[in-house]
């Protein structure tokens, strides 16, 4: 009989994806298996290659519906992330659209079958800042993007990232924030070494840009006033605005036409950054 006190064999990627009586079932056979070939018991080899077939199609299943993701695109973007944000909170608030031109909560909110910028409940994808952690943020990965105990901290992290960057570092028109997210002299989605090893080239930055003016209204190099207290069409400004971010970052292969969050959100992070109501 095998037990689990006499297989302690750790593997991520099982004891993210299997029930863990079958993850042990699996790992103990194998190592039984081995242990009796090099000991010539090969009767009790025999025995657990039996077994292992018999158990083998469950196994299969259970990993298939594991990774069988819902939401559109049916991706699975990570089986067994390091981080994510609490259960009961993750994407609460978020929205994708669907073809019937509505929005709605992703379907499917397992931390492996989300982008990470609704992962972390981060979807304007804010990095922790130097002097420390946002107001609700509860870990970092290892680029530095925060995660955030609700949708509620990420957005209002994300509103006063955008008030500082008009604000304090000049950074007020369309290109000039989405060269902050995606640099012209960055590779498109960081994969290779830029200038000349990028796998899809450098960042068409400018066309980000425009794309994000348009959706408001501007050109990509006019200036952004997201200030409610000297425009008074700030908010929708702000929202506009993120929702394509918001888009950007997750990816069009799971928004479908674009991600946003609900109007309660915003109101309440205007009124945090700026007191607006």
């Amino acid at each position: 009989m095998l037990t689990g006190n006499s297989c302690g064999v750790p593997c991520s990627f099982f004891t993210a994806t299997l029930d863990s009586s079958l993850q042990k079932h699996l790992i103990c056979t194998i190592k039984y298996i081995i242990y009796n070939f090099k000991a010539g018991k090969m009767l009790k080899f025999r025995l657990n290659i039996i077994l292992t077939l018999v158990f083998f199609p469950f196994l299969q299943s259970d990993i298939a519906n594991a990774l069988s993701c819902e939401n559109f695109g049916k991706i699975t973007y990570n089986p067994a992330p390091e981080f994510y944000s609490p259960d009961d909170q993750r994407t609460v608030g978020l929205l994708v659209s669907v073809d019937s031109g509505t929005s709605v909560p992703p379907a499917d909110i397992r931390p492996g079958c989300l982008p990470i910028s609704f992962r972390y409940n981060n979807p304007g994808a804010v990095k922790t800042r130097s002097s420390g952690f946002w107001d609700g943020q509860i870990a970092k990965d290892k680029k530095g993007h925060a995660v955030f105990d609700s949708v509620q901290s990420g957005v209002s992290a994300w509103v006063l990232l955008m008030r500082d960057f008009t604000e304090n570092r000049n950074l007020n028109t369309a290109f000039k924030i989405m060269n902050i997210y995606a640099p012209a002299t960055g590779c498109v989605g960081d994969v290779g070494t830029p200038p000349n090893d990028c796998d899809h080239g450098l960042n068409p930055t400018e066309e980000y840009a425009r794309k994000v003016a348009n959706a408001v209204g501007r050109g990509p190099h006019d200036k952004l006033d997201l200030n409610p207290e000297s425009n008074p069409n700030a908010a929708p400004l702000i929202e506009a605005l993120f929702t394509e971010i918001a888009t950007f970052e997750a990816g069009a292969n799971f928004c479908n036409k674009e991600c946003s969050a609900n109007n309660e959100i915003f109101k309440n992070a205007l009124a945090v950054v700026w007191g607006a109501n």
